[in-house]
């Protein structure tokens, strides 16, 4: 369960493998029945710190313990690593007593949608009527600077009309194209988006 600087960040990553405190790890990803849609993934993870490396005030790593740092789960079978989610750090609480020998932390995180549920957008350069589906939300994830490299998309089977110029989240914005298609959009277990039109589903 490495912690690093985000996927979106200019800076190299320095992961820190933090297994060896790792307790347990809840992951919660999926499709909604009712919205036909997928959710953002999330997950939880406890650990316990006997050595005070992970004290947010004078540890060892209180550095990187921050929201918003990326974490990633893996695991290994068979020698072939898998991973299992990537996503971003939403809360650390780090609680312990007085007298104990450890403290407690509980890490919660979120995948990318969560970031795309924070950010906004208005005007989509080049989303002009005729873009198909794929191509719209490519010209979406342009306007906030997704990297090219975290996207996995089908180019599209529905034309879109010209983007509306409103003001709304960007999730909302590829959604609203992602349900023109009848299509699917989510995050893959390894953080990057994933856009599949009708046909590919």
């Amino acid at each position: 369960s490495p912690l690093g600087t985000g996927v979106l960040s200019d800076a190299a990553t320095t992961p820190v493998d933090v297994t060896a405190s790792v307790n347990s790890v809840s992951i919660n990803r999926g499709r909604d029945r009712i919205l036909d849609r997928s959710e953002a993934g999330s997950c939880t993870i406890t650990m316990t710190d006997t050595t005070g490396a992970f004290d947010p005030d004078n540890g060892t790593y209180a550095d990187k313990i921050l929201p918003m740092r990326q974490l990633q789960i893996t695991a290994t079978y068979s020698a072939v690593v898998y991973t299992l989610f990537s996503g971003f750090i939403e809360e650390w609480d780090y609680t312990y007593s007085p007298g104990e020998d450890a403290a407690f932390i509980t890490v919660t995180a979120a995948d990318a949608f969560r970031i795309l549920n924070l950010t906004d957008v208005a005007t989509v350069t080049g989303a002009s009527a005729g873009d198909l589906t794929g191509t719209r939300i490519g010209e979406i994830l342009d306007e906030v600077n997704w990297p090219s490299s975290s996207r996995d998309f089908s180019t599209g089977i529905t034309t879109c009309q010209a983007d509306p110029g409103t003001t709304r989240d960007t999730l909302t914005a590829i959604q609203t194209v992602v349900d023109t298609e009848l299509g699917a959009f989510f995050t893959k277990t390894n953080g990057v988006l994933k856009f599949m039109d009708r046909n590919a589903i």
